[in-house]
């Protein structure tokens, strides 16, 4: 067959399935994509129901006013005196300090204070400036306000060491021992009110956006006493707790060993440089133990010294073959 001819047929071949000339079968697409849609979606709720993260309640500063009061009246003296963790921390919230930095690279100080944070102000006096329903609370503000910093920080050491003998009163005051503790006391009992009420939450996230998405005073306030600490459930299997996982959840003991055993298998020990997923690049299998031969017998002692020398010619010999002086009469 020339050139030319297989072309034509091949030409006549392809013309040959312009057109399908065999049967059809109906095929619902929409009906199949929904099926697949709908197992999909069932095996989704499913294991979100098995494997999902446990759903914790927040925690607030109402709720961490109710639970414990004495702490948070605590954190509280903390952040009037300006001795708290925020109060000192520098940028970006004050001018505390310098921040972290590492040799001369002072990145926090360079960039400056973009949130400013008076706990002082922001914590205590703004929110309980904000009860004007209560014209003798502000007067102990006023008081508070117009006294020297020496005899603020009198009435508030002073109230701090009575909060370490506090305890909870009725209807979930502080109850703490007589003393002379100012205007700091009436003003620490009102807050711990105001923000059991719910008060406090809302008064830290007052702003000026119509959507307040801004948490960071709440927050900080909150991190500064024990309520991040002892909020936290303890949802982790049995064994000893070596951890914390990203679910604000402990880690238990027989957890870490699974997920060390998976990064290093096999009884071997690697070096952390070593360690990493069997069979993943170059991180093969661990190298078999050190099988080490077995130490040859010492050499063996010289044979005799044939006792037909003679004893004039012992001094020079090697004493390493273990002979000495031997004189006539001498072994």
């Amino acid at each position: 067959m020339t050139w030319s001819e297989r072309r034509t047929a091949r030409r006549r071949e392809d013309l040959s399935y312009a057109e399908w000339r065999g049967g059809y079968h109906p095929y619902d697409l929409v009906k199949e994509a929904s099926i697949a849609f709908g197992v999909i979606l069932a095996l989704v709720v499913v294991l979100t129901i098995l494997f999902s993260s446990p759903d914790v309640k927040p925690t607030t500063v109402q709720s961490w006013a109710r639970t414990d009061p004495v702490d948070f009246a605590t954190t509280a003296v903390s952040e009037l005196d300006g001795t708290s963790g925020t109060a000192t921390y520098g940028p970006p919230y004050n001018h505390a300090s310098d921040g972290q930095h590492m040799a001369f690279i002072r990145l926090q100080k360079w960039f400056g204070v973009s949130q400013p944070i008076n706990t002082a102000e922001d914590f205590v006096i703004a929110p309980l400036r904000s009860i004007r329903s209560d014209p003798e609370l502000q007067s102990e503000i006023s008081s508070y306000q117009a006294a020297s910093t020496k005899q603020q920080n009198a009435w508030t050491n002073a109230y701090t060491n009575a909060l370490g003998k506090a305890s909870v009163g009725t209807g979930d005051s502080v109850s703490a021992h007589p003393g002379n503790y100012g205007p700091v006391a009436p003003m620490m009992s009102s807050l711990v009110s105001f923000a059991q009420s719910g008060g406090l939450d809302g008064a830290l996230l007052t702003g000026k956006q119509f959507y307040e998405t801004d948490y960071t005073k709440p927050l900080m306030l909150i991190a500064d006493g024990g309520a991040a600490r002892e909020s936290r459930p303890s949802r982790a299997p049995a064994g000893r707790a070596v951890g914390d996982d990203e679910r604000d959840g402990q880690l238990s003991g027989p957890g870490l060993a699974l997920a060390v055993h998976v990064l290093v298998s096999d009884q071997a020990i690697l070096d952390f440089s070593q360690r990493g997923h069997p069979g993943h690049d170059s991180d093969g299998r661990p190298q078999p133990a050190l099988r080490p031969r077995p130490l040859p017998p010492r050499n063996q002692p010289h044979p005799a010294v044939d006792s037909d020398l003679q004893a004039d010619l012992a001094p020079v010999l090697p004493l390493r073959l273990g002979l000495s002086s031997a004189g006539p009469g001498n072994p």
